[in-house]
């Protein structure tokens, strides 16, 4: 005899729901599973519960079962003493009345919650991530859900391989959203601002703008790349044109130059945002963005600009971690920054230089390279990379053909840098 104990909840009845349940072989657990169903009532989220239960122990040949169940009426519907009017409800109903003809003995019981805790503490943990919790694993999203109950992921994380304190970091950045009642997200279509704008559009629904700035120090790949992603995201998309090379700073190489460049992308976000009724701008710094030399923070701090991932402590690793979580395919992505990062101090900057490298690093890039930059010190172009690129890059015939291509696009000297790829080397 095995028993289920099942649960449903839904935050505003109806609201954003999900469901849990525990089956127990005495006092082992054998099987769990939460996950979230969207939007429903608290009762389609208790029926739908038992359900997914009665299919598991199904799949798993189980032939006496008790189930236990806080909503009362749910099990005084399923023992018949109540009728079933909700017509919704009728179909999962008459499902599980399917479902329990499987069984040689069946009981349904009603319990306390405090009974029933297991099933409560899943279920609110896949509310507050979003996530499908399956026998101990981390399923990555609610559209990549296996459909048999217990059929494997290829995609599942060990629960305990996990750092505990990112579930209280989930909470603690979609309460920090759920403050602001309009905003708008500067869009880079990179790991961190993709993060964010998918937990900006499941708090706040419609109630968010992207705002992606196009110039000539944004490489045109990373450019295409974010207007792809926020078109399946399915959110308004702001494009704004901007050369940042007409400001003398930036064009002179100053070392405060990413503060100009702030100040300025910025300041046209921040009245964009008020000019929409949007209550606060939101960028996707985090806390390994404090380890750099960053003058730009400065510029966002003075315009009062927002870091969700860096006021609720998010390093990039726990971006990365939720992002593959949640299927994003930015999980992994290579970091990203404009192309005036390559180019050192002091130097000036043109379009015709920041083409160059960005035609340089797309070509090294198309030839299986992940991290690269290529770095300008005058007429020289030093090429950075991980050093997992470095051996197969290694050939003679790459060597001539690489630097063939780097000179025709106007450098005179090409150069290998034997030290790999370090972000923000030009900080150094």
């Amino acid at each position: 005899m095995m028993r289920l104990y099942s649960d449903g909840g839904s935050r505003g009845n109806p609201g954003e729901a999900a469901i849990g349940f525990v089956i127990y072989d005495g006092d082992k657990i054998v099987y769990e599973k939460a996950r979230p169903i969207g939007i429903a009532t608290n009762n389609i989220a208790e029926y739908t519960a038992l359900l997914e239960g009665l299919e598991a122990l199904i799949h798993l040949g189980v032939q006496d079962v008790e189930t236990f169940l806080d909503s009362e009426l749910v099990v005084k519907q399923i023992k018949g003493e109540y009728k079933v009017k909700n017509q919704e409800l009728k179909v999962i109903f008459d499902k599980i009345k399917d479902k329990i003809n499987n069984f040689k003995s069946f009981s349904i019981n009603h319990v306390k919650r405090a009974y029933n805790k297991e099933a409560d503490r899943i279920l609110n943990i896949a509310l507050d991530t979003m996530t499908t919790f399956e026998n101990g694993s981390l399923i990555k999203g609610l559209s990549s859900v296996s459909k048999g109950p217990v059929e494997e992921s290829n995609n599942a994380f060990r629960l305990d391989t996990i750092d505990g304190a990112l579930i209280k970091k989930i909470e603690d950045i979609k309460n920090y959203i759920k403050k602001d009642k309009k905003v708008v997200v500067a869009f880079s279509g990179g790991v961190d601002s993709s993060l964010l704008i998918n937990l900006c559009k499941e708090v706040l629904k419609d109630e968010v703008v992207a705002v992606t700035i196009k110039g000539p120090h944004i490489p045109e790949s990373e450019f295409n790349e974010a207007v792809k992603l926020a078109n399946a995201i399915g959110i308004k998309h702001e494009i704004v044109e901007e050369d940042i090379l007409s400001i003398k700073e930036v064009r002179e190489g100053d070392l405060r130059r990413c503060y100009y460049c702030k100040s300025f992308v910025f300041k046209y976000i921040d009245d964009y945002a008020k000019k929409i009724g949007a209550s606060a701008v939101y960028d996707g710094s985090n806390i390994d963005d404090l380890s750099d030399y960053r003058p730009g923070m400065q510029a966002l701090e003075e315009l009062h600009v927002k870091s969700p991932f860096l006021e609720t402590n998010w390093t990039k690793s726990d971006i990365r971690e939720y992002s593959k979580l949640l299927g994003l395919k930015t999980h992994d992505k290579e970091a990203a920054a404009c192309l005036i990062s390559r180019v050192s101090y002091g130097q000036t900057i043109t379009k015709e230089m920041l083409t160059r490298i960005d035609k340089a690093e797309a070509y090294l890039k198309s030839k299986g390279l992940r991290n690269v930059r290529v770095r300008v010190h005058d007429d020289l172009a030093r090429i950075e990379m991980n050093s997992d690129d470095l051996k197969p890059f290694i050939n003679l015939d790459l060597f001539k053909e690489a630097n063939e291509y780097l000179k025709n696009l106007g450098f005179k000297y090409v150069s290998l840098d034997l030290g790999g790829y370090k972000t923000g080397n030009m900080n150094k």
